[in-house]
């Protein structure tokens, strides 16, 4: 009974976790091509019942938010492709079975920043292990993962949302502690939010006291 009670768990959890996933990219398809309606609809609303200093405050935070999330998704699709692309070239170098299919998927895994592509990768590691003890040990050898979480992450995709890498590992570490994986996803597009405004108010007011000053 618990087995099957286990079992049923898991496969509602991960039924219900597809469902929530198709629903959100059917929505998104949806919202993306009706986006002219909703930013028209929107911006009305706001000229409407928003005073203009505000209007032009709040216009200026959405412009922000969108630019960074947009960054953020761009800059993650390119850190997956240069990582699988990697993984793939050099399993064929070292003649590890099934390369194209480990690259593909630790380059889906690196869609969970830092720790997606390792644990993709020890997963792997673990497949080819039953085939090959040692390709599997020469595959994770070659996985310098400290080079992917130190070097291409950071800089890649803080780079593409102007976020300093180090303030990414924070963001992830914050983001894991609220939401666990989809923190670690989405904080790091909402940190760059907070650090780009907090900028750009730090500055307004400093040339403020320059003024005062001269």
């Amino acid at each position: 009974n618990d087995i099957f009670g286990s079992i049923f768990t898991i496969l509602s959890t991960t039924f219900s976790w597809f469902a929530q996933v198709f629903i959100t990219i059917v929505f998104s398809f949806l919202l993306l091509f009706n986006k002219e309606q909703v930013v028209r609809e929107t911006k009305s609303l706001l000229m409407a019942y928003l005073p203009k200093r505000d209007y032009e405050k709040t216009r200026h935070v959405l412009k922000l938010i969108i630019r960074i999330f947009t960054s953020y998704v761009g800059g993650t699709c390119l850190e997956c492709l240069i990582l699988a692309s990697l993984v793939t070239a050099g399993s064929l170098i070292m003649k590890i079975p099934y390369a194209f299919l480990i690259g593909l998927v630790v380059g889906i895994g690196a869609l969970v920043p830092m720790f997606g592509a390792l644990v993709a990768a020890l997963l792997c590691t673990f497949f080819i292990a039953i085939t090959s003890p040692v390709q599997g040990f020469t595959f994770i050898i070659m996985f310098i993962q400290q080079v992917e979480g130190n070097f291409i992450y950071p800089h890649v995709v803080g780079k593409s949302v102007g976020f300093p890498p180090m303030y990414i590992i924070v963001a992830i570490t914050i983001g894991a502690n609220v939401a666990g994986i989809i923190g670690i996803i989405i904080f790091i597009p909402i940190c760059s939010c907070i650090y780009q405004l907090v900028s750009e108010d730090v500055l307004t007011r400093l040339q403020k006291v320059k003024e005062v000053s001269d």
